[in-house]
This record gives structure tokens, sequence and C-alpha cells, in this order.
């Protein structure tokens, strides 16, 4: 008697273990991705208001962006609109596709500049 109350018990634990659905691995990775994806672009919109706020950001990321021989042009031409005011140029820069995915990689590959980055904006 006691061994048929076991195997039905453990019939029972069996039959809920194989009832459970576990995610693929397709739905994780694409979860990841997203999340990954997000977390990217809030990092990129704090580089970019700290880009705004900070003038000794703002004048490392422009001399890089004029020795990089990549942006000189693009920048030097928005320079000339601009007529040199670092407030517009900035939102300038930053309104460039190329040259904000530029400025804001520079801000990332140096931890000291991502760092002051993230202390402007509060984290």
């Amino acid at each position: 008697m006691k061994n048929y109350i076991f195997l039905l018990c453990f019939a029972f634990f069996a039959t809920t273990m194989s009832a459970q659905v576990l995610p693929s691995a397709k739905k994780l990775t694409k979860k990841t991705e997203q999340a990954i994806s997000k977390e990217k672009t809030n990092m990129d919109d704090q580089i970019s208001k700290a880009l705004m706020k900070d003038e000794d950001l703002q004048k490392e990321t422009i001399d890089f962006l004029k020795s990089n021989p990549d942006t000189k042009s693009s920048l030097m031409g928005l320079l000339t609109k601009n007529k040199g005011m670092k407030g517009n140029l900035m939102k300038s820069i930053l309104g460039n596709q190329d040259l904000a995915s530029a400025a804001i990689g520079f801000i990332k590959s140096n931890p000291d500049l991502l760092k002051k980055a993230m202390q402007i904006v509060g984290l």
C-alpha cells in the first residue's frame, strides 16, 4: 500500500514537472538583446545630456573631433555655421548622427571622461 502511494506521488510530481514550459534560448537571447539595446540608448542619452551641461567635457570632445581625420571636415563645417559658439555647436554636433556617435564613442572609450559624464548627470 505504501509503495502505491509513493508511486502515485512520484507520478504526480513527474507529471507536474513535465507540464512546465521553459522559454526557448531564442526568446531569452531576444530579450537580452532588447535589454542591452535599451541600456545602451539610455547611456547615450545621459552622455549627450552631460555634453550639453559641461564646458570642459565639450572642449575635450571638440578637440578630439578636430584631431580625428574622419570627423574634422564635418566639424569645421559646423564651426563656420555656428561661428564658434560652443552651446550651439554642441547641439549641432549631437544633431549630426556621425559626429554624435563619434563624440559619444570617445566619451565611452575614455574611463575618466565617462566617469565625469556620469557624475554630471547624477549617476
